[in-house]
């Protein structure tokens, strides 16, 4: 039998990177290395649980909840920036794109002490 959901909390802290214009050359490299690890570790955990990306997609369709766990909350659409790599991580893990119908992405925080952040990842039958 498939299982209906599952949350995956992966300890990483994120940052809005919605505000970061007029990057210097050191923080532009900064910022793709800090993408690139936290894309790493997402699917490192990702495929640390066992089940192939394939057993997600045969439950759709699927809701994949995104929520950041930190002591400072953030508006909307920073919430949404911060959260940026993990949906990519996420949606090249199950080998699609992060447009497909077949997912609905949600997003949510909530607060944690400093020592606590992450990202907790919920995969979700939708039902309709």
């Amino acid at each position: 039998m498939l299982s209906e959901s599952l949350t995956i909390t992966i300890p990483l802290q994120t940052v809005s990177e919605s505000n970061g214009r007029g990057l210097t050359r050191g923080a532009a490299i900064a910022k793709s290395s800090r993408i690139k690890r936290q894309r790493l570790t997402i699917t490192q955990y990702l495929r640390a649980d066992g089940r192939a990306p394939g057993h997600w997609l045969s439950l759709a369709p699927l809701t994949v909840s995104l929520a950041r766990i930190s002591p400072r909350g953030l508006d909307d659409d920073n919430l949404r920036g911060a959260l940026k790599s993990t949906r990519d991580a996420v949606a090249a893990w199950l080998g699609i794109d992060d447009r497909d119908s077949r997912v609905q992405w949600d997003y949510a925080q909530r607060r944690g002490a400093v020592r606590e952040q992450a990202i907790a990842i919920t995969f979700a039958r939708r039902t309709l």
